[in-house]
């Protein structure tokens, strides 16, 4: 797996490469738009924008040059909704910086009491039995997961998941199982809340 890791301060690399090396991964590192341009996007499977004053025409741009199938990850700064909306209705997604690699060549996630299989899309609790999960209620919990203790709007859902093109009656029947699955008491979830008018948040301590 070849990832093209784009950042404009050379210091900041080492995070990446350090966490990245350590999992038999291949990482091209660039720091300007030339150097993107000469790169041939073939082989590589994943790109990460890391740099706090992102242009979104640049952002844009990137997404522009690269097949839909590929990664498009852009660290997490915190930049207002309007651009948030914007990119990820691009196809672009936000991680946080220690996110980014906890992803790649990996066949478990987890957190606190939570632990994600994804060689056979199944979550378990407190070491609990494995609950196993459908190609679409694993996609939108590991998204969940991914943001964990962050509010997800339905838009953004819909946009990061389903290219946008999905209801929000269908992200809502998903959160629905996935509640039936994952809560002792659906009707009273403790793990996966709906925020009104907000969206919806994975609690994990």
């Amino acid at each position: 797996m070849t990832i093209l890791f784009w950042n404009e301060n050379s210091d900041n690399a080492s995070f990446f490469e350090t966490d990245f090396f350590s999992h038999n991964g291949e990482l091209i590192y660039i720091s300007d738009l030339n150097a993107f341009l000469s790169i041939n996007l073939q082989k590589i499977k994943s790109v990460i924008l890391d740099w706090p004053e992102l242009r979104v025409r640049d952002c844009l741009m990137v997404r522009e040059k690269l097949h839909i199938t590929k990664e498009l990850l852009v660290v997490d700064y915190h930049w207002t909704r309007e651009i948030y909306h914007l990119l990820c209705a691009r196809n672009v997604v936000f991680r946080e910086k220690e996110q980014i690699f906890r992803m790649k060549n990996v066949h478990s996630l987890s957190h606190g009491a939570i632990r994600i299989n994804q060689g056979n899309r199944s979550v378990s609790f407190f070491e609990d039995q494995e609950i196993e999960l459908s190609k679409n209620e694993y996609r939108v919990f590991q998204f969940l997961f991914d943001n964990r203790n962050r509010v997800i709007s339905t838009e953004e859902l819909i946009y990061s998941l389903w290219d946008g093109l999905t209801s929000e009656a269908n992200v809502y029947m998903t959160m629905q199982k996935l509640r039936n699955k994952i809560e002792k008491k659906p009707n009273a979830p403790e793990l996966l809340l709906t925020k009104k008018g907000e969206g919806y948040v994975l609690i994990c301590h």
